[in-house]
C-alpha cells in the first residue's frame, strides 16, 4: 500500500488487490506444506476433513450472524436518518466496537482450553473468563463514555459530539454482545455450535 500511494497507484480498487494477495501467499505456503506433510495420509486426512465440515457447517452461521449484525443495522437505518446523523451513527458504532477486542480475545483463548474439559470444569472456567474480561472491558467502557465528548471532538469535529448519548447506549450493548459471545464457547467446545448459529440467528432477525 505505502509502495502504491508512492508511484500515485493507489485506489480503492488496487488497495483491494493489495489485500487479496497479502492472503493468498500464506494461504498457498499452508497448503503446500499441508500436502507434503499429510500426502501419505490422505484417508486419514479425509476421515478428519469430513468431520471438520460437518462442525463447520453448523458454526459458519455464528460468523456469519456476527458480520451481518455489525453491518445490517447500518443498512436498515441508512433510510431513515439525515446523512448528519448517519455520520454520527457510524462513528460511535465504531469507537464502541472497541470494547469488543476483550471479548473477542478472550473467546479466542477460551475455546480451545475448554476442549478437554468436563462439563462443570467448562462452566467454571467459562465464568472465570467471563468475569475477567468484565473485570478489563467495564473500567474501559467507563472510560471511554465519560472520556468520548472531548475524544470525539479531538477526532470528528464539534458537530458530533452529540453523538456521546448514542455512545453510552452503543458500550453498553458491546458489553452485553461479548459477554454473549464468551459465554457461547462451551456449546462450541461440545460439538454443539448449532445452538449458537440459532441463537445468534434468533437475535439477529429481531
Amino acid at each position: 500500500l505505502v509502495v502504491l500511494l508512492a508511484i500515485h497507484r493507489l485506489t480503492p480498487f488496487s488497495a483491494a488487490w493489495m489485500y487479496v494477495l497479502s492472503g493468498a501467499v500464506p494461504l498457498i505456503w499452508m497448503v503446500v506444506s499441508l500436502r507434503i506433510e499429510f500426502c501419505s495420509r490422505w484417508a486419514e486426512t479425509l476421515v478428519v476433513a469430513r468431520d471438520l465440515f460437518s462442525y463447520g457447517l453448523r458454526s459458519y452461521g455464528i460468523d456469519l450472524c456476527g458480520a451481518l449484525s455489525q453491518y445490517v443495522d447500518q443498512a436498515l437505518v441508512l433510510g431513515m436518518l439525515s446523512p448528519s446523523e448517519m455520520g454520527q451513527y457510524a462513528v460511535t458504532l465504531s469507537l464502541s466496537r472497541l470494547v469488543s477486542v476483550v471479548f473477542v480475545s478472550t473467546g479466542s483463548v477460551l475455546f480451545p482450553t475448554l476442549m478437554d474439559l468436563h462439563r462443570a470444569d467448562m462452566m467454571r472456567g467459562t465464568l472465570r473468563a467471563l468475569v475477567g474480561s468484565l473485570v478489563l472491558a467495564i473500567p474501559g467502557a467507563i472510560l471511554m463514555v465519560f472520556g468520548s465528548t472531548p475524544a470525539i471532538r479531538v477526532l470528528y469535529g464539534p458537530e458530533y459530539v452529540l453523538a456521546s448519548s448514542l455512545l453510552r447506549i452503543l458500550v453498553l450493548e458491546a458489553l452485553i454482545s461479548g459477554a454473549v459471545y464468551v459465554m457461547a464457547q462451551p456449546f462450541m467446545a461440545l460439538g454443539r455450535p448449532g445452538t449458537v448459529t440459532i441463537l445468534q440467528s434468533t437475535g439477529l432477525l429481531s
